[in-house]
């Protein structure tokens, strides 16, 4: 799958959380240091990791949110790509 490495800000990721980034979303699989070998169950505040799972390629500066289902995820996902479609045509 796609990974994208993110600093957290607030509050802390877990694997198995559900999160949107831009119009991509997943469930974290793997969260993995900048050294590309440490592999945490959780990052808190000021933590630079790679998150594995993403369903697709996030745009550069997208935020990552932890949401509450898959479901939430998918949805806001969703609606940001219908968003961004209407915003090319």
């Amino acid at each position: 799958g796609t990974i994208a490495t993110n600093l957290i800000q607030k509050g802390t990721i877990k694997i198995g959380d559900f999160f949107v980034a831009g119009a991509s979303s997943g469930k974290v699989r793997a969260l993995i240091g900048t050294d590309g070998k440490t592999r945490y169950k959780e990052a808190g505040p000021s933590m630079p990791v790679s998150v594995v799972g993403f369903d697709g390629v996030p745009a550069a500066g997208d935020l990552l949110v932890v949401v509450d289902d898959e479901k939430a995820a998918r949805e806001l996902a969703e609606s940001r790509q219908r968003i961004a479609r209407e915003k090319e045509s």
